[in-house]
């Protein structure tokens, strides 16, 4: 199943779940195989093997990461546009930015994180209230709402006694 010995060339759900496991396993790789080169790069020889073989192992469970990705049916969707090369171009990218990203400093992370909270802030005090999307769902909201509702007689409904349970 995980490497599609039986050559199906439908995408299922099993599929689909084996694909999101297998990208979320690799992009975890993908950060130590980063963490190696960025902070352990003058230790990757032969001559160290406590940072060479495991590294390796990792290199190869991502290869393996990959042929499985690449095994897996696609259903064939007229597109605008499709990446070429897939699995390889975007585990690639993965790859790449999760380098970048590992090169970054503290500061510029600090910077970041601060910016990401105002944009949030800004977002859920400003944005969602403000928005035409939100503005149109009120509009729904009261139209729904003002659309009469049948009135029910409370005398010609049967008179049901109140029941309380003492505990």
């Amino acid at each position: 199943m995980l490497f599609n010995l039986n050559n199906n060339k439908h995408a299922s759900l099993h599929t689909a779940i084996l694909t999101k496991w297998t990208i979320g396993f690799f992009s975890v790789l993908a950060i130590i195989i980063c963490s190696f080169f960025v902070f352990a790069v003058d230790k990757l020889t032969p001559t160290e093997p406590l940072f060479f073989i495991p590294f390796i192992f990792i290199a190869m469970i991502s290869l393996m990461c990959l042929l499985i990705l690449g095994r897996q049916p696609v259903d064939e969707i007229n597109l605008a546009f499709k990446v070429p090369w897939v699995p390889f171009i975007p585990c690639l990218s993965i790859i790449i930015n999760f380098y970048l990203m590992l090169e970054l400093d503290a500061e510029t992370w600090v910077r970041f994180i601060v910016w990401l909270v105002i944009g949030f802030l800004i977002y859920f005090f400003y944005g969602i209230k403000h928005s035409r999307e939100g503005q149109m769902q009120e509009k729904e909201l009261e139209i729904s709402l003002s659309v009469s509702k049948p009135h029910y007689d409370s005398s010609k409904l049967p008179n049901i006694p109140n029941i309380r349970i003492l505990v």
